[in-house]
């Protein structure tokens, strides 16, 4: 993600997984790429975006950049685990 935001030639990043882990570590980078990110997430009956951005400025910087720690000392989540 830091490599596609640095290149200036990408507007947005679109991440496509499903995973809570994937979810933390992009908000815990969204402050330093300067573009949006998107976690892509699809069911069976439907799919959609969600904006890290808008998730990362509502929870603030600092506890952005602390929740993979958490996730370190949380251990695994469920679909990791399988």
């Amino acid at each position: 993600m830091q490599y596609a935001a640095n290149e200036q030639r990408y507007t947005s990043i679109i991440v496509s997984s499903e995973h809570t882990d994937v979810r933390i570590l992009c908000l815990a980078f969204s402050f330093s790429i300067n573009v949006p990110i998107y976690q892509r997430c699809a069911s069976q009956l439907n799919a959609g975006l969600v904006f890290i951005g808008k998730i990362a400025h509502v929870i603030c910087q600092d506890a952005c950049k602390a929740l993979p720690c958490l996730l370190a000392f949380k251990g695994c989540d469920g679909v990791s685990a399988r």
